[in-house]
């Protein structure tokens, strides 16, 4: 549903909400179903912001989201992961990561032949940047 304009100000939102608290008191819920009812779905807010504020907020937001994402994905693979855990990581099959030690493609940490085959978290991660390919013409 499209939001809609409307001319209520602030102060007589909080009015109608109730000041946006709700109590659990003797009124069983009644002040906050009555909110529910008279509140607007939508309310129309402007914000006049400076261009140089925008890029400092879209700069804090990117190196956020970079973080996040790095701590996320070392909390999900571990510094040494086998075969299986390395697709998972690479977003590929365990048969592709084979046939790529086969080839000796990628680096791989093994024993002895035909003992386990390991890999590490920075090695695949410098191996996927020397091996990106730009867009297709």
């Amino acid at each position: 549903m499209p939001a809609r304009r409307s001319n209520i100000s602030t102060a007589a939102v909080a009015e109608a909400t109730g000041g946006g608290r709700f109590s659990n008191g003797g009124d069983g819920g009644a002040s906050a179903a009555w909110a529910a009812r008279t509140a607007p779905e939508a309310v129309e807010l402007r914000l006049l912001i400076p261009a140089e504020q925008i890029s400092m907020l879209a700069a804090l937001l990117a190196d956020l989201l970079h973080s996040r994402q790095h701590a996320s994905a070392g909390e999900a693979c571990p510094e040494w992961m086998n075969v299986d855990t390395a697709a998972g990581y690479l977003d590929c099959t365990p048969e592709r990561i084979r046939k790529l030690v086969a080839r000796r493609e990628i680096p791989y940490h093994q024993e002895a032949p035909g003992c386990r085959i390991f890999f590490r978290r920075h090695e695949l991660d410098t191996w996927m940047a020397a091996t990106r390919r730009g867009p297709r013409t």
